[in-house]
């Protein structure tokens, strides 16, 4: 186990390839098999016309795909540098978006346009500084500060959708969307091993035990829509 520092990155061979971090392909994957599996199973088993559940089914696939993104960005890193973290990382701007839009369905109409809007233009500034700093900082030193754009994004988006939001809803629509809230105290020891750098076992670093924990959260997403219908049915019939 390390605290502070990491350990040195694994690297594999593949098709003449120099490659990095099997471990973190392999945990970026499972989020990606889970999210699609999940957004594919809302679609299926829910009014997907709705546009509560068709942004929670776009949600989760997205969010999958984007990890997928990430592995790439990972494993060819001797390739693409920094650049190869940029896509996945704008990405995050498109799934919080999506997560933003889902609770905000929910709201009275007047509040949704207003809601929508400041959503849309969060992430199309979040969008411009992550840019602007591609080109204007040293990225490879400072690394945490290209990473503090995304996260505040992400920090403002889930605390206001599945934290504020969350509890509102849970307490005058359907008790399954306490699993919100719940899943922002799940994320947060996968900040705290990022932050802190905490890894466990070269094949089990930082990232992949926040990667675990994302899993975890995409099932409790999955849960708390599959509760909201459950109990929207029941209160409709």
């Amino acid at each position: 186990m390390k605290i502070g520092e990491d350990f040195e990155k694994i690297e594999f061979s593949f098709f003449g390839l120099d490659l990095l971090e099997p471990n973190v392909l392999i945990s970026n994957l499972l989020i990606t098999i889970v999210g699609v599996y999940l957004g594919y199973r809302v679609s299926k088993k829910f009014p997907i016309k709705q546009t509560f559940y068709k942004f929670w089914m776009m949600l989760l696939i997205i969010q999958g795909l984007s990890f997928f993104l990430g592995a790439l960005g990972h494993v060819l890193y001797n390739y693409t540098g920094i650049w190869g973290k940029y896509v996945p990382l704008t990405t995050s701007f498109l799934f919080i978006s999506i997560l933003e839009r889902a609770m905000i369905s929910l709201l009275p109409e007047a509040k949704r346009k207003i809601f929508n809007r400041l959503s849309i233009l969060k992430a199309f500034l979040a969008f411009i500084v992550l840019t602007v700093l591609m080109f204007t900082i040293d990225v490879e030193n400072n690394l945490p500060t290209l990473l503090f754009v995304p996260s505040l994004n992400s920090a403002i988006g889930y605390f206001f959708t599945l934290g504020y939001l969350g509890i509102k809803f849970a307490k005058e629509k359907s008790k399954a969307l306490y699993l919100l809230p719940l899943s922002i105290l799940t994320l947060i020891p996968a900040a705290i091993f990022q932050a802190k750098k905490i890894s466990f076992h070269p094949w089990f670093d930082r990232n992949d035990a926040s990667h675990v924990l994302i899993v975890i959260t995409l099932i409790l997403y999955y849960f708390a829509v599959k509760g909201f219908h459950r109990d929207t049915v029941e209160s409709n019939s």
